[in-house]
């Protein structure tokens, strides 16, 4: 449950926090020629085999990266910031519901009210697996973390 609360904290990332080619939040972010910023993993793939810009189309002068330092510090004192926001002690798992190779269902209290815990296992699955969880329980959309009170 923990997991899912901190992919949770990275699916509610700042706009300027996440990659624009991996669609994910930062860990190792970046700077191209061009001034944009990605994940290096990203724009190291993404340069293999292009000598332009993802985001302008724009040839790249070069295909240097310069470490975006400052901004890793920032997404990390951000995470840190909504993980110490949270209190883990007030939810408290009581027994397996359900489960099969996707997700695993848990009967749960959460402020002393009763809650479903629902852990999505299946990575390539999980956007595809919440959403249909999220219309069960008729909540607005949320990639990584359902939470029903």
């Amino acid at each position: 449950l923990k997991q899912a609360i901190f992919e949770a904290i990275d699916g509610a990332a700042p706009e300027s926090f996440v990659c624009p080619l991996s669609m994910e939040p930062m860990q190792e972010p970046v700077f191209t020629r061009d001034g944009h910023c990605y994940e290096r993993k990203a724009i190291q793939d993404w340069l293999r085999t292009n000598d332009t810009s993802p985001l302008t189309g724009v040839k790249l002068e070069d295909k240097v990266l310069v470490p975006a330092i400052t901004l890793r510090k920032c997404i990390e004192e951000w995470r840190e910031s909504a993980i110490n926001q949270i209190s883990f002690s007030k939810i408290k798992l009581i027994r397996e519901i359900d489960k099969d190779s996707t997700y695993v269902v848990r009967k749960a209290v959460l402020d002393g009210s009763d809650a479903a815990a629902i852990q999505i296992l299946d990575s390539p699955h999980t956007a595809s697996l919440a959403k249909h969880i999220l219309a069960w329980a008729k909540l607005p959309p949320h990639p990584r973390l359902v939470r029903v009170l």
